[in-house]
């Protein structure tokens, strides 16, 4: 939440009043809204409990096996998640350099791009000339 507060205090700088007049009212609210994410969420998760996640309450392991004793059913085994996210982890600890530079490579591509954008205020000069809504604005 910290930078996004920073980020949104960056809009201080601006030139355009617009940016400039959104900088300070949300860069406090995403503050607010951190302060009570960190302090009166754990506390409202506290008091409810396991009903907080209603209709979808998590179980234990035990309440697991004591549901399906109750249920006289085998208990169910879960199957590990997130092979894709291991197998990926494993990849980049053990080609680090490798990562690395194909992300600079991929990132700096994409980030040649950006000398040829051409920023305007004026949002009509977006549009081509010929479309039928811009000639109908003029």
């Amino acid at each position: 939440a910290l930078t996004v507060v920073l980020g949104l205090g960056t809009l201080l700088l601006a030139h355009y009043g617009a940016f400039h007049r959104f900088a300070v009212p949300f860069s406090v609210a995403v503050f607010i809204m951190g302060i009570a994410a960190l302090t009166i969420l754990p506390a409202l998760l506290l008091i409810f409990g396991r009903i907080a996640f209603f209709p979808f309450i998590p179980r234990t392991t035990s309440m697991n096996e004591e549901f399906a004793r109750k249920k006289k059913r085998a208990v169910k085994v879960e199957k590990s998640k997130g092979s894709f996210s291991k197998k990926l982890g494993d990849v980049v600890v053990r080609r680090p350099w490798t990562i690395i530079m194909l992300t600079v490579f991929v990132l700096g591509g994409l980030a040649s791009f950006v000398p040829r954008i051409q920023y305007t205020y004026d949002l009509l000069e977006s549009f081509p000339k010929d479309m039928t809504s811009r000639e109908g604005f003029t």
